[in-house]
């Protein structure tokens, strides 16, 4: 998927100077998107977490949101950080893979699921969700 941004409805960024808040957002924008796709956060097979990250504690306070959201869904996940991302005040941005059991075994591409954007945004609407036969 790509990756799911802390935008408001409206696409200004929300959370200003507050990676925290930003990471919250960033997550719900990603639920949401998955939900548009038939999936949930427990479908999630790995994230990648940018942050803009002047210190490592700016690191660790996204990290903690998305590590508690997760709870027991314990992903393979690389956190990086980086000197600036898209849009303007963005300091946080979460990519995700995700796989679903259909029983077909197909694969597809959802060009109705979001990215980078708002829930429910026109914005880089790029989710691949990887179908795997079920039991």
């Amino acid at each position: 998927m790509a990756g799911a941004c802390p935008l408001r409805a409206d696409g200004s960024t929300t959370g200003l100077n507050d990676h925290a808040e930003q990471a919250r957002v960033c997550l719900d924008n990603l639920e949401q998107a998955l939900a548009d796709a038939g999936a949930t956060l427990t479908d999630v097979v790995s994230t990648r977490v940018l942050v803009v990250a002047t210190a490592r504690e700016d690191l660790v306070s996204a990290w903690t949101v998305v590590t508690e959201r997760f709870g027991a869904h314990d992903v393979p996940s690389t956190l990086v950080g980086v000197n600036m991302l898209g849009y303007p005040d963005q300091l946080v941005e979460i990519e995700a893979v995700a796989a679903v059991a259909d029983g077909h075994g197909t694969r597809r591409q959802d060009p109705e699921a979001g990215g980078c954007g708002p829930a429910g945004s026109q914005t880089s609407r790029t989710v691949e969700m990887e179908r795997r036969r079920s039991s």
